[in-house]
């Protein structure tokens, strides 16, 4: 007799619960150790709790009944651990948001930071709630865990993980803002080092101005994208008027009559983190040269 309960539809709903789960949300600062200790074992505790539940499903010994109970005890482990994850990985955004600089009690920046950290008490309370609720329910059927487990897929895919892409970019701003601070401060001390040298015929006049030149402008050009970025984080929520919506329409029905999808996009949406993302390169980029002038600067000085 074949088994009750096969692997398959769940195997795919877990499948893809793991995998939302496993990949990491937010790389901006290292969380704490004991973060990451407990994203660690978290992540560990569910690719075995996979393991166990492949092999339950392949063992000829089981009969169909242990196989059923053993399967179930499997996957409520796997959507328990799967919520315990989910649980950590907020501490961890949340703490990544707790170290930012501190704010003016009026101002834009602190009026979205609330905001992120009032959504993060939501994530926690629903990820505790649903832990709770599994926790308590110790006998669960089939159905049950496996209407838990697409509801934690659809939670996160339609209300987390766009609200924490936002707070991702909000934290990564002013991360990148320091970033580009520092090296700024880094190239205006080598250039006084290289005048100074150059002032008393040590160095020869203008032997490194064109990777000087370069950095400054890479630099400038990582503080405009970054502030173009800071403008789209930090805008305001614009209420559209009844005019703009009317426009808006206008628009549709034209692209329907040209044989467009009528809820195709009017413009492109510029997204902050790939501005933030080709900022911190160019300040990565910066700094690469700005580690190759003092590589030269050493070998004029006859220093090694």
């Amino acid at each position: 007799m074949k088994s009750l309960f096969k692997f398959g539809q769940f195997g795919l709903l877990v499948g893809l619960l793991a995998v939302l789960l496993l990949q990491p949300t937010l790389a901006v600062t290292e969380p704490t150790t004991a973060v990451k200790e407990d994203i660690k074992t978290g992540t560990q505790k569910i690719e075995q709790n996979q393991d166990t539940l492949s092999t339950i499903e392949k063992d000829e010994k089981l009969s169909p009944v242990e196989k059923t109970e053993l399967g179930i005890n499997a996957r409520r482990g796997i959507v328990l651990d799967a919520l315990t994850l989910s649980l950590n990985e907020v501490n961890s955004i949340k703490g990544n948001l707790v170290k930012l600089p501190e704010f003016e009690e009026v101002s834009r920046e602190k009026e979205v930071q609330d905001k992120f950290f009032l959504e993060i008490e939501d994530f926690k309370k629903h990820y505790s709630e649903k832990f709770d609720e599994v926790t308590n329910n110790t006998n669960p059927t089939l159905d049950e865990i496996r209407a838990t487990a697409q509801e934690l897929i659809d939670y996160r895919e339609t209300v987390y993980n766009p609200a924490v892409k936002k707070i991702v970019d909000f934290t990564l701003f002013f991360y990148n803002k320091e970033v580009i601070t520092a090296v700024n401060s880094y190239l205006e001390r080598i250039s006084a080092d290289i005048k100074k040298f150059e002032n008393v015929n040590i160095l020869k006049t203008d032997l490194f101005k064109a990777e000087l030149d370069q950095v400054a402008i890479l630099i400038q050009s990582a503080t405009d994208l970054q502030k173009t970025a800071g403008e789209l984080i930090l805008a305001e929520p614009k209420e559209i008027s009844v005019n703009e919506i009317e426009v808006i329409e206008e628009v549709l029905n034209i692209n329907e009559t040209d044989g467009v999808e009528g809820d195709e996009e009017i413009e492109t949406v510029i997204d902050p983190n790939i501005l933030i993302t080709e900022s911190l390169n160019k300040v990565r980029s910066s700094y690469e040269i700005l580690l190759e002038i003092i590589s030269g600067m050493r070998k004029s000085l006859g220093v090694r």
